[in-house]
């Protein structure tokens, strides 16, 4: 792991606890699980996937329900 800045955190003993044990865990040191879910909780993962079912293609798309601009009023032919 490449070398990062040195930090001190105080931590309350309960949470210093729930750390070590999650690390023991899923094998990481203590200071590599702090990094990870440091990490997680800053930039989650995104399933770009994940709303593909729910999407919708251009054409599938409600149309413009607003009201729509005033188009240019129209030259009527001369004589009517």
């Amino acid at each position: 792991m490449p070398k990062g800045i040195p930090l001190t955190v105080r931590l309350p003993e309960d949470l210093h606890a729930a750390l070590v044990e999650r690390a023991q865990l899923d094998a990481r040191s203590l200071n590599g699980q702090i990094i990870f879910l440091l990490r997680e909780a800053l930039f989650p993962m995104v399933d770009a996937d994940a709303y593909r079912y729910t999407r919708l293609a251009l054409r599938d798309m409600p149309r413009h329900t607003l009201p729509r601009p005033m188009a240019r009023a129209r030259k009527r032919p001369e004589g009517n």
